[in-house]
């Protein structure tokens, strides 16, 4: 890790560190609106908290291409330079 890299990793952890202190409050916020005459508002927030409470759905995907397969290339870059390997 560099010298540049440590400033940023502690302002990170203080920013998820005041995030977590309002989460609570954010929650109540969240569910308060779950009751809002605008239906978007509504749908919103219940969606954000349901997301919370049990994950987000997870998305089916069609992997499989006309070749019958999911296929994966790995290019290898030599560092500095760009080339491939």
């Amino acid at each position: 890790m560099t010298m540049k890299q440590r400033p940023a990793r502690r302002a990170a952890v203080g920013v998820r560190e005041l995030a977590q202190q309002h989460a609570t409050k954010a929650l109540e916020k969240l569910v308060d609106l779950i009751g809002s005459k605008n239906e978007r508002v509504a749908l919103s927030a219940a969606q954000t908290v349901l997301d919370r409470a049990h994950g987000k759905v997870a998305q089916a995907m069609n992997l499989k291409g006309p070749e019958g397969g999911l296929t994966v290339k790995i290019v290898r870059f030599k560092q500095g330079d760009g080339d491939a390997e």
